[in-house]
């Protein structure tokens, strides 16, 4: 089952970053998603034949309360991107962001929600 869903949010990855925008925002101010039980890691790997680059794919719901999404930061040690959902999530229900993104070390990516 957890195969089934990497597959389906890795095949949906790149439709969503090519209708997001995703400009450099390193000036922006961001908290660390594991200071925000809404974020939850699902897929954090290397690229196979990229040693620069992994795929990262974070879930998040809106457990205690409807939730407005706007900007969503995904980082790494060598590169930053946000990410426009501009949509709100009811009480119970997910959804997924993620990102190819260029980094040297694994434990180093994170996604925020910006401030």
């Amino acid at each position: 089952m957890k195969q089934k869903i990497a597959l389906i949010v890795a095949l949906f990855t790149p439709l969503m970053l090519v209708f997001s925008s995703i400009p450099a925002t390193e000036a922006q101010q961001y908290t660390n998603y594991e200071h925000d039980k809404s974020i939850e890691k699902v897929l954090v790997e290397k690229r196979k034949g990229s040693g620069s680059y992994a795929n990262y794919i974070v879930k998040i719901c809106a457990d205690e309360s409807t939730m407005k999404l706007g900007k969503f930061l995904i980082h790494s040690d060598m590169e930053t991107m946000t990410l426009d959902f501009n949509r709100t999530l009811a009480k119970g229900e997910c959804t997924f962001a993620g990102a190819v993104i260029k980094n040297q070390n694994l434990e180093n990516l994170g996604a925020s929600f910006l401030n």
